[in-house]
């Protein structure tokens, strides 16, 4: 059994390395924003400079949500969007199916 030799670094592999870090913190920054956002209050989303972790987390914002549009509502629309778009694609790539054999 041989020992596996190391590849040494080259500067393509550096670059790339760091290339992809920047982008993938820049893909995931959005959906941390949003995260944290959901647990500040009103003037803490709104704060210059931001705030970056909320200090004092709150459910506020989800207790507002409830009571402006109760999770039924959501659900009566999302079903209403899902069956007025998704369906009648689903049903024409089965039945295209079907007929090609």
């Amino acid at each position: 059994m041989q020992p596996t030799q190391k590849k040494p670094l080259t500067a393509f592999t550096v670059i790339s390395t760091i290339i992809l870090l920047l982008l993938t913190v820049l893909f995931i920054f959005p959906f941390y924003w949003i995260l944290t956002g959901a647990f500040k209050s009103q003037p803490d989303t709104i704060m210059i400079p931001p705030q970056w972790f909320p200090k004092m987390p709150t459910m506020e914002n989800f207790q507002q949500l409830m009571v402006q549009k109760p999770c039924y509502a959501v659900d009566v629309e999302l079903c209403i969007y899902l069956a007025s778009n998704h369906v009648p694609s689903l049903c024409n790539l089965f039945s295209s199916r079907l007929c090609l054999g």
